[in-house]
């Protein structure tokens, strides 16, 4: 089994063979966990404020999501994860738009699966990647954890969110014989990840969440930073428009992965 971390969007490629993770930990994977926790029936994860609005008023969707970090006025919900965890979807589908997680989202589309992690969902997530990758036989497949960044760049707050991932998927496997190799994204995020006493220190120590500081919106880093609160695994279903829903929750509640004596690659 083969486990790799893409720092950038780009270094993931089309995803090619993998069962993608991707991961906008502050705050599009995290509000999009928190949509599927608190009832939504699917999320419709678009690029642009203008589709989002287009198919909403079509269909009669709720809204959600940013515009420039901001909340637009017009929308149900913001990309705010702690926002959301205090609502009560009751089975309403949502249209989500965010600068980076679903446009990255969107960009995969040779993965075997695009599943969306988060420090909420980090355990669940990782028990369904795992799970998911080792249909390719013993050996298993490789699991692409792909950072979202920031407008194509690298951003530390979701490589710090990836190596928790990387963590918790090393400690899954770690219990057989195995082996799990590490790519050096994957070994780079994980040291990242370690060099901080908690991930709310990584997330607030980023770009990014000192830009969600300036906002006032301090309790969404501190609601992201929050480790499996949530069995929800969001995956990317094909179709047209893409949506996404809450994988088959046996999936994650087999706890089965491959075993593994971890080294670096």
């Amino acid at each position: 089994m083969r486990i790799d971390v893409a720092l950038t969007p780009g270094e993931a490629g089309t995803g090619r063979g993998a069962i993608c993770v991707v991961v906008d930990v502050l705050r599009a994977s995290s509000s999009i966990v928190s949509l599927l926790d608190r009832g939504a029936g699917t999320v419709i994860p678009v690029a642009t404020v203008e589709e989002a609005r287009r198919l909403a008023r079509a269909n009669g969707l709720l809204l959600a999501g940013e515009e420039r970090s901001v909340t637009p006025s017009d929308f149900d919900f913001g990309n705010r994860p702690a926002q959301i965890a205090r609502a009560d979807l009751g089975g309403r589908d949502v249209v989500f738009v965010s600068r980076n997680g679903t446009v990255v989202l969107g960009g995969l589309p040779d993965a075997r699966a695009v599943l969306v992690g988060c420090l909420l969902n980090a355990t669940a997530c990782c028990r369904a990647a795992l799970d998911l990758a080792q249909r390719d036989g013993p050996a298993g497949g490789e699991v692409r954890i792909v950072c979202a960044g920031r407008d194509g760049g690298f951003v530390m707050d979701d490589a710090v969110a990836a190596g928790e991932l990387v963590e918790r998927l090393a400690g899954l496997a770690a219990a057989g014989g195995g082996r799990l190799t590490l790519g050096d994204g994957a070994a780079a995020a994980r040291r990242l990840r370690g060099s901080y006493p908690d991930p709310v220190s990584g997330l607030r120590d980023s770009a990014s969440g000192r830009l969600v500081s300036r906002l006032g919106l301090e309790e969404d880093i501190d609601y992201s930073a929050r480790t499996d609160l949530s069995r929800s695994v969001p995956v990317l279903v094909p179709a047209e428009p893409p949506r996404i829903e809450r994988l088959d929750e046996r999936l994650v509640e087999t706890g089965r992965a491959p075993s593994a004596a971890t080294r670096d690659d």
